[in-house]
């Protein structure tokens, strides 16, 4: 009887003893401490602090990149541009000749922003001047997305009133300024901005 009683005892002692910590608890309670990578229950990941630095750097980078390619599109786009002009006639002309300055002013635009930015072993000591460039990027890829969309309204409306061969070669410049408009949201959206509408 006394060796049930203490059993009882111990028993009871142990119920009422501190919960041990669930793995919830301890996440939450050490934010600092590796937690278990979901697909491999057996990994751990050490959540680093993010750099500002570093990502700024990656958004120039890549907003640099993707300005490049907006540029190229825009230049193959001029080309063709200019060589649609020689078999256009009457009110044609004067419309691809205004298509052309808009579409060169969206080139220049963006001119200024398709440079190499420096590696980051040198990025922080002109960070804020970087961060600056971003900004004046940005402003340059809406202007120029809006200098395209007013040169492929002008190129639109003249579809209907050229003759057939014309006409092919205005479709294709407004497709290839569809292009161009595309690769300038991808390059602002890369650097941080927003298209305006």
């Amino acid at each position: 009887m006394k060796a049930w009683g203490w059993l009882a005892l111990a028993g009871l002692a142990v119920g009422c003893g501190e919960r041990p910590a669930t793995a919830e608890s301890a996440a939450v309670s050490r934010p600092n401490q590796p937690v278990a990578n979901g697909s491999n229950p057996g990994s751990t990941t050490e959540v680093e602090p993010p750099n500002p630095e570093q990502a700024l750097y990656e958004l120039c980078r890549a907003g640099t990149v993707q300005m490049n390619g907006a540029a190229d599109s825009i230049e193959e786009t001029l080309q063709t541009a200019k060589s649609v002009l020689p078999i256009a006639t009457g009110d044609a002309v004067q419309g691809i000749k205004e298509a052309i300055e808009l579409i060169d002013g969206a080139g220049a635009g963006i001119a200024d922003y398709t440079a190499p930015i420096p590696g980051m072993d040198r990025f922080p000591e002109v960070a804020a001047e970087q961060d600056e460039r971003r900004l004046k990027a940005i402003q340059a890829g809406n202007d120029a997305i809006r200098d395209l969309k007013e040169a492929a309204g002008i190129l639109e409306s003249l579809v209907q009133s050229t003759a057939a061969t014309l006409r092919k070669g205005i479709g294709e410049v407004i497709e290839l300024v569809d292009v161009c408009v595309r690769d300038l949201y991808d390059a602002v959206e890369a650097l941080g901005g927003r298209v305006e509408e």
